[in-house]
């Protein structure tokens, strides 16, 4: 969906609207306009001013290249703790549909206070499947923590296959949920277990973020990004926490409608359907076939037939193949 010169999160999909500003409202008062921050791709950092209005230019941490979310999630954890020891953070990324926006800043506003109560507590936020998908990593739920009616993540489980996705959906929501790659925790809590599971990245991180507000930052960034691991934070920091009796990752329950918008037919569920069941936004598209998307910003063509579509659109979006359920 994205492309180098327009990411995913900037493309007006909804009424002129786009991800990152939907994600953006979703916070509403729950997080201070002041202390929201972005981190994404140093290029992008003009489009993301245009669509974040009242956002601090000052809270924008721009990555050189793409390390995966250790990096990006370890570096904003490192810059906001440089200028508050004592914060709490949330990671929000920015390609989710959730609705209602109130229960989600309900249960958001629990998991911060869980982190005030307890310094040594990790929470993600876990969705109850609706499908055996294999779309998404899984959260096993292990036991109680602190009577709290809350459970600690006992395993992390990767993007199953078929039968191993059937098999989680049927053992149910008290036992599997889907990971959603939001979380909570003590800024200060994070960098400690990345110094303990990823000692070279923490060591980068504070090359980083010592020369955060000196002229070298740029280039400090550049080679501390070209020798950084590329990694995930749920393989290199999550999955080892959840081991390690010093630390608690909890899953915390997020009983909203949710959605990652990460690919063509995750975006056609989002849309109404005419009679034949297609999914179109397009200006003057019509299609002969059944249970396609097609969509467009700019100069749309696309052929389709049957239930698959082929998209191109010169102005916005590659070709892409959708296969949309029925």
């Amino acid at each position: 969906m994205s492309r180098q010169s327009r990411p995913k999160q900037l493309i007006p999909f909804f009424d002129g609207g786009c991800l990152l500003a939907a994600a953006a409202g979703r916070l509403g008062d729950t997080v201070a306009t002041e202390n929201r921050y972005v981190c994404s791709a140093e290029q992008y950092h003009e489009a993301i001013a245009t669509v974040l209005p009242g956002w601090s230019a000052e809270n924008f941490i721009g990555e050189p290249m793409g390390r995966d979310t250790l990096m990006a999630v370890g570096l904003s954890a490192a810059v906001i703790a440089q200028r508050d020891p004592q914060a709490i953070m949330a990671v929000f990324p920015a390609d989710h549909l959730i609705q209602p926006v109130e229960q989600s800043r309900r249960t958001i506003e629990l998991a911060y206070a869980l982190a005030e109560q307890h310094s040594d507590v990790l929470i993600t936020f876990g969705i109850a499947p609706t499908t055996p998908s294999t779309a998404y990593g899984y959260l096993e739920i292990g036991t109680e923590f602190a009577a709290s009616g809350i459970h600690r993540v006992s395993r992390f489980r990767e993007k199953p296959d078929a039968n191993t996705a059937g098999e989680y959906f049927r053992a149910g929501c008290r036992q599997y949920l889907w990971n959603s790659g939001m979380f909570v925790w003590r800024a200060m809590t994070l960098l400690d277990c990345i110094r303990c599971y990823r000692p070279e990245t923490a060591r980068r991180l504070d090359q980083i973020v010592q020369a955060w507000n000196a002229p070298i930052r740029e280039s400090v960034l550049q080679q501390a990004y070209a020798a950084a691991e590329k990694v995930s934070i749920d393989y290199a920091v999550m999955e080892p926490a959840s081991n390690d009796p010093a630390i608690s990752v909890l899953a915390l329950p997020l009983a909203v409608d949710w959605l990652d918008i990460g690919f063509w037919p995750a975006f056609g569920l989002t849309r109404s359907r005419d009679e034949a069941g297609n999914a179109i936004t397009a200006p003057r598209f019509r299609s002969p076939g059944q249970f396609s998307y097609a969509g467009g910003v700019g100069r749309a063509r696309a052929p389709a037939g049957g239930r698959r579509l082929r998209g191109s659109d010169r102005g916005s979006y590659p070709g892409c193949d959708v296969d949309l359920p029925r």
